[in-house]
């Protein structure tokens, strides 16, 4: 997911690491300068409630102003 700067991913990050969804955090290089995002693996071993439950979180979290 895009997000808007790298300062405002990594507040996003941490505060999706505080509900217990661990995200990868990508900043420059990897993408470019001045940009972030925030990326998810889905897994075979997850639930369909372990899913909703991240979802929820991450739509939470982008809510909450920075």
């Amino acid at each position: 997911m895009p997000l808007e700067t790298p300062l405002g991913a990594s507040i996003r990050w941490h505060r999706l690491v505080e509900k217990g969804v661990f995200t990868g955090l990508s900043i420059f290089p990897a993408v470019a300068a001045g940009e972030a995002i925030l990326r998810m693996c889905v897994m075979s071993g997850h639930t369909p409630e372990m899913l909703r439950t991240s979802a929820d979180a991450v739509a939470s979290v982008l809510r909450q102003p920075l």
